[in-house]
């Protein structure tokens, strides 16, 4: 049986406090589950395919990184074949959204009567590719 200490106060009256510290330790702890960073849940990594491109070679070569959810540094340093449906980690599906390629398209200049030409940008995804599979950590 843990052991007691029985405490009076002026103010508060009386009350125990229990001594046996050994529940409050391990408790918690028991509960508590080790949590898998998306970065190295490998089984849960959503899956891109990366279309092939005119010129280019058969294979893109990915890098990513950053921070962990404990605070730890990565880097993914990944070469990912065209036409093939690839799981890769969470941070590369993020890079691959961000990534944009500006383009200029030669159009007539209506404020030179159509004689003369203006460039006009507009921004396109840098890498023509796929979200398959989103995995646990990615939302479409």
């Amino acid at each position: 049986m843990p052991e007691t200490l029985a405490v009076k106060d002026d103010l508060l009256g009386d009350f125990n406090i229990s001594l046996d510290m050994s529940a409050a330790d391990t408790e918690p702890a028991a509960r508590e589950k080790p949590q898998i960073d998306p970065e190295d849940d490998r089984k849960n990594w959503p899956t891109i395919f990366i279309d092939f491109e005119e010129g280019k070679s058969n294979f893109e070569f990915i890098t990513t990184s950053g921070t962990k959810n404990n605070g730890a540094p990565f880097q993914h340093d990944l070469q990912i074949q065209r036409g093939v449906a690839v799981k890769v980690p969470p941070s590369v599906v993020h890079s691959l959204r961000d990534a944009v390629s500006t383009q200029y398209r030669s159009v007539p200049d209506p404020a030179q009567g159509g004689r003369k030409n203006k460039l006009i940008s507009y921004d396109k995804s840098a890498l023509p590719w796929q979200l398959i599979d989103s995995g646990k950590y990615i939302r479409r």
